[in-house]
């Protein structure tokens, strides 16, 4: 709902809460009215009837028709004489077809002056069509109400509606600038010249968080082509002796592990990560692959891994991604635990890793996936988990990490999975 339409229905609706209030205190009007007028005749009536009498010693015939003089209730018509006997204070009267009558005691006496006003009547016969007339009158000032909004929310308001299309990004890498001098001095203007300034300061950010990409693609590529060239021609030596040979290539899956990692944080640091090629991979060898890359953590300790899921499980994800992932989470698990178990199962809800580590902190627990967040005991910086976070929210993944008191247990939950 936008803020103009949301202008026009509120002065629409003031216009008939207005227009209803001006009819309702008019038709209120014209009845309070009408019965003043009879009521006044009434007393100038009853004032020469009073006059009369204390002249002349008799009560005089009304001046007027419809105008009746009554000595005693038993000659007061039916409907007056029975209403008045419950409500004896009662002044106003209404009988069967259309009959209406104003009674008034004369002052110091018993008589009563009756007046039969259903011929002098005018708001009363003509309700409904006053109601009509009100109503349609209440309609013609809503109506005029809100072309009047309108008119003014499409003037006022033309250049915020102007400011929101400009600052729309239409495109990941469009950021508006330049703008600010299009506006008017005034509220809207102030607002635009500080989104102008805000988007300028985005725009000198991204601009240095682009080079910087650049610059450590570069850094980070050499070294690791040259450490993967040197592994290349040890490997191609024919004197080396066996546990040598055994650490050159564990220097060689290392490094194309690392090419593979850098490869894969570079590309989503670009926002590009659509660009890599999603395959269909086998779950349980990508988990086997990472378990034994990662042996080198459990040296020294007695920790039992059990691993149990299906053979046939696939997911559909890039390599580096998916090894990325699991590398993290099953590094933390082999790292922070001392003794006892690492489990790493999966289903068709999604795949889970359980230790028997000393927990997360529970001060830590809501912030763990941000960056730079680690606990006392952890040798890392703090960014493993929040990389996994932002992989997971790049693929549609789940993550939840729970801590029972008994180790942490982590559970990446796939698309459309119960959580």
């Amino acid at each position: 709902m936008t803020l103009r339409f949301r202008f026009v229905v509120f002065f629409c609706a003031f216009a008939l809460l207005l227009g209803a209030l001006f009819s309702a205190v008019n038709f209120l009007v014209a009845y309070t009215l009408e019965d003043r007028v009879f009521e006044r005749e009434l007393a100038r009536e009853a004032d020469y009837l009073t006059a009369h009498f204390q002249r002349h010693g008799q009560w005089p015939e009304p001046r007027r028709e419809n105008y009746s003089l009554h000595l005693t209730t038993a000659s007061l018509p039916a409907l007056v004489r029975e209403t008045l006997a419950a409500e004896t204070k009662r002044t106003e009267f209404f009988g069967e077809e259309g009959r209406h009558y104003h009674l008034r005691r004369l002052a110091g006496r018993d008589a009563m002056l009756l007046a039969e006003v259903s011929a002098d009547l005018l708001v009363r016969p003509r309700a409904k069509a006053m109601l009509v007339a009100l109503g349609l009158l209440t309609l013609a000032m809503m109506v005029i109400g809100c072309a009047l909004a309108y008119a003014f929310a499409r003037g006022a308001l033309a250049p915020l509606s102007r400011l929101t299309r400009q600052v729309e990004l239409r495109a990941p890498g469009e950021i508006p600038g330049g703008f600010a001098s299009r506006y008017p001095d005034n509220e809207i203007g102030v607002l635009a010249r500080a989104l102008d300034e805000a988007f300028g300061q985005v725009g000198e950010y991204v601009a240095r968080e682009v080079q910087f990409t650049r610059d450590a693609s570069h850094e980070l590529r050499t070294p690791i082509s040259a450490v993967g060239g040197a592994a290349e021609l040890l490997a191609d030596r024919c004197d080396l002796d066996p546990e040598a040979r055994i650490l050159v290539e564990r220097i060689r899956h290392a490094n194309r592990s690392m090419a593979q990692a850098v490869q894969t944080l570079l590309t989503l640091a670009r926002d590009e990560g659509d660009q890599l090629q999603a395959e269909r991979l086998s779950l349980l060898a990508a988990v086997e692959k990472v378990v034994v890359s990662q042996a080198g953590l459990l040296e020294g300790k007695e920790i039992a891994v059990k691993i149990d899921i299906d053979p046939g499980q696939t997911i559909e994800m890039p390599p580096s991604v998916l090894d990325i992932l699991l590398t993290n989470l099953i590094a933390n698990a082999f790292q922070y635990t001392a003794e006892g178990e690492v489990s790493i199962t999966a289903d068709a809800s999604g795949l889970v890793i359980a230790d028997t580590g000393g927990g997360i902190a529970p001060e830590l627990q809501p912030l763990v996936t941000r960056p730079l967040v680690k606990g006392q005991a952890s040798q890392g910086f703090g960014i493993g988990l929040s990389i996994v976070q932002r992989l997971c929210d790049r693929y549609r993944l789940k993550l939840a990490i729970d801590d029972g008191g008994q180790g942490c247990r982590v559970r990446v939950i796939w698309p459309g999975g119960a959580g």
